[in-house]
């Protein structure tokens, strides 16, 4: 993969329709992108209900030259997180299926 020059050591993965052997990699700036780019592969992948039987994704961060799974300073991931920071903005809105 090659880095562009604002890299930020953050990318985005996910792969459609397990146990796909693609999985797609996107590099993100910070986490509020992060959360957008996931948010909008999960909408899209539930949009295509038919076709995409589950579905996995997160976000890794460079550590030491490895790529590893992203964690908050309370050890949860980018999904925990986002869901923590819905319910703290009384978020009470459901996901709504396209």
């Amino acid at each position: 993969m090659a880095y562009t020059e604002n890299f930020t050591g953050l990318r985005v993965w996910w792969i459609s329709n397990i146990p796909s052997k693609t999985t797609f990699r996107k590099e993100v700036q910070n986490l509020n992108d992060a959360r957008l780019v996931l948010e909008t592969l999960r909408d899209y992948d539930l949009h295509l209900e038919d076709l995409i039987e589950d579905n996995a994704g997160g976000l890794e961060m460079l550590e030491g030259g490895e790529w590893i799974e992203y964690e908050d300073e309370n050890g949860e991931d980018i999904w925990a997180s986002m869901e923590d920071d819905k319910e703290l903005k009384g978020d009470e809105t459901e996901d709504v299926k396209i």
